[in-house]
């Protein structure tokens, strides 16, 4: 599956959750780890989960597997390595404190993308 697939069904999938605040952010010119980081925001632990639990129901159907996961425990910031996708699943309050769209979007914001209002 390509990157731009992957991200459909990623965003899609955090969408059906209700997250919020849903982006994707190009770092493949600032990293050689991942190409793209994709970032939401739950309202809590149980949300978190929930999303988490989608992308999984939803990828591996399609023979896409996490090569690792982090977080799920506590579910207030949960990592979903895919390889050229990493995603991040914030409790609002630990997004804002690691504000990752300042640390990785570029200044004009151009690398940046908005999934949702």
């Amino acid at each position: 599956m390509n990157k731009e697939e992957m991200l459909f069904f990623i965003t899609r999938s955090l969408s059906n959750k209700k997250c919020q605040n849903i982006v994707a952010i190009d770092v493949s010119a600032k990293t050689d780890v991942t190409e793209m980081y994709v970032l939401c925001s739950a309202r809590n632990p149980s949300q978190a989960k929930a999303a988490y639990e989608e992308i999984c129901a939803v990828l591996e159907p399609l023979g896409e597997y996490t090569y690792g996961v982090d977080g799920l425990r506590d579910g207030r910031w949960i990592v979903m390595d895919y390889g050229k996708i990493i995603v991040h699943i914030f409790h609002a309050g630990i997004r804002d404190l690691y504000r990752f769209e300042e640390l990785w979007g570029d200044a004009d914001g151009a690398n940046i993308t908005h999934f949702d209002g």
